[in-house]
């Protein structure tokens, strides 16, 4: 009699892993401008804490241009006020320069809250850890300033941050996880439950 004994062999899927903070709060550049001033690059941060201040030189002259409408609105306002206690037409006239004026304090507020937007705050107090970095662009005379490396560096002072771009995030100390990138071939042999080895360049033999 002739017996076969299976015995399976060790089976291990080799994946590449992306160690971040779990539940961390990103940072995001909300109204595009140039990077005035780093408040934050490292370090534990408080909740509101400004991190970084950008300037548009558009948005603020806007406001200039803006507010000084609503003056010249105010003033005409006064002197319709005054003629419609003799002059009938003035009461009409009244009432399209109060809508007109109501319009413009909306395009004030929102202008307003652009401008609070390129003081940037932390979301949530915690631990600053910065982004990936970004390598050098070639330079181009036609195009604003732009930023490598970690835009909260010090040498990106100056340096154009455009909408979406990335400051930081802020992460509750100790408290990460790591994001496995399994390939789809790989997946047939990954189980809920299954022990993971993490191996991590920076701490070799850990």
């Amino acid at each position: 009699t002739l017996a076969i004994l299976t015995v399976p062999l060790p089976y291990y899927v080799v994946a590449t892993c992306e160690v971040q903070p779990r539940g961390a709060a990103s940072v995001y550049v909300d109204v595009p401008g140039e990077l005035r001033a780093v408040h934050k690059t490292s370090g534990v941060v408080a909740a509101g804490e400004p991190i970084a201040e950008l300037d548009d030189v558009g948005i603020r002259q806007s406001a200039l241009r803006l507010n000084g409408q609503r003056a010249d609105l105010l003033v005409r306002i006064e002197s319709i006020r005054q003629r419609a206690h003799t002059d009938d037409a003035a009461l009409l006239e009244l009432a399209q320069t109060e809508e007109a004026l109501a319009a413009l304090d909306h395009q004030i507020a929102r202008l307003r809250q652009d401008v609070g937007k390129l003081t940037i705050l932390a979301p949530q107090a915690g631990t600053i850890v910065p982004p990936a970095a970004r390598p050098r662009e070639a330079e181009d005379p036609s195009r604003l300033a732009s930023w490598s490396g970690r835009p909260l560096e010090l040498r990106n002072v100056g340096a154009y941050l455009e909408p979406s771009t990335l400051l930081c995030r802020i992460a509750q100390p100790g408290e990460l996880e790591a994001i496995l990138a399994i390939d789809q071939g790989e997946l047939d042999f990954v189980q809920e439950g299954q022990a993971v080895d993490v191996v991590l360049p920076s701490r070799p033999g850990e």
